[in-house]
C-alpha cells in the first residue's frame, strides 16, 4: 500500500474456509492483517449488523502499515447459507483499508456503498 492511498473493496468468495458465522470470517480477516502490518492489529469496534437482510459482523481495526503509516480497516462481512445441505455457502466483504489521516473523507464512500448493497437472485 502507497502511503496516502485508500482501498475500497467488494468481495463474493465461496466459504472454502467453512465459517460457522460473519464474526469467524472477521476474525480470521483481522489475524490475516499480521502480514501486513508493523504493529499488532487492534479491534477499536465491533458490532453486528445487517448487509441487505442478512446478519453481518462489522468490524473496524487500527495498525500500523510497515511503513509505520497509521491505517484504519473496517469490514462488513456476511454469508449467504448454501442452497443444500451439501453446498458452500458464499461470504460477502465490503471493505475498506484508509490511512488514518483521510478516514472521514474515505469512510463517507464506504458507508454510501455499504448502504446501498443489495442482494439479487441469480436465475
Amino acid at each position: 500500500m502507497t502511503a496516502g492511498t485508500a482501498y475500497l473493496w467488494v468481495d463474493a468468495s465461496y466459504n472454502a474456509m467453512l465459517w460457522a458465522s460473519p464474526r469467524e470470517a472477521a476474525d480470521a480477516n483481522v489475524g490475516h492483517l499480521k502480514d501486513d502490518s508493523l504493529t499488532d492489529p487492534v479491534v477499536l469496534a465491533r458490532e453486528p449488523t445487517r448487509l441487505g437482510r442478512l446478519t453481518a459482523n462489522r468490524v473496524v481495526v487500527k495498525y500500523s502499515d510497515k511503513s509505520g503509516t497509521a491505517i484504519i480497516e473496517e469490514m462488513v462481512l456476511v454469508m449467504r447459507k448454501p442452497r443444500d445441505a451439501n453446498g458452500i455457502g458464499i461470504v460477502y466483504t465490503i471493505g475498506l483499508r484508509s490511512p488514518e489521516a483521510r478516514l472521514e473523507q474515505d469512510r463517507a464512500v464506504f458507508n454510501a456503498l455499504y448502504k446501498s448493497f443489495a442482494l439479487r437472485r441469480l436465475l
